[in-house]
């Protein structure tokens, strides 16, 4: 996941990963990535089985507002059902083929490319501070034995 969130550093000017839990199969994953814009994404996934995945990742202004968010919870009905995509308010909802954290940050670095006068690979950066986290492997641990990660982009 680092190794992605490296690959999108012209775009993510920070991140805050709040959990990453990986027992067997079950992976958990939160996080919060400040863009060079300022803008928040928030990204939430759940891997249950191989067959059962759920997702949001939430794109916002900094006031909250929503620019875009893709998640597969089963509400809307719409051709790629249950993936779909809320565009710009809650009830804006188109399908989505956009599915990853790494389809996703493609459509806001060419959202970003494209309104914005500087490239985002060109764009200056603020001081990225290594953020720590949270990051647990195998079994459930029965006492607080979690490891600790920090990262920088």
């Amino acid at each position: 996941m680092l190794k992605l969130l490296t690959k999108y550093s012209d775009v993510i000017a920070s991140y805050k990963i709040s959990r990453f839990e990986h027992f067997g199969q079950i992976l958990r994953f939160r996080a919060e990535l400040i863009l060079i814009d300022d803008t928040i994404l928030h990204v939430r996934e759940t891997v249950l089985s191989i067959s059962i995945r759920k997702y949001s990742y939430h794109w916002q202004d900094r006031r909250g507002k929503l620019i875009m968010r893709w998640d597969n919870a089963p509400d809307w009905d719409v051709e790629t059902f249950p993936h779909h995509v809320h565009v710009g308010k809650e009830d804006a909802v188109e399908h989505s083929f956009d599915r990853t954290l790494e389809q996703v940050l493609n459509v806001v670095r060419s959202r970003l490319s494209k309104f914005n006068d500087v490239p985002p690979q060109n764009a200056k950066f603020k001081d990225l501070t290594p953020k720590t986290c949270e990051v647990k492997h195998g079994k459930r641990p029965s006492g607080d034995s979690a490891g600790r990660h920090s990262g920088k982009i």
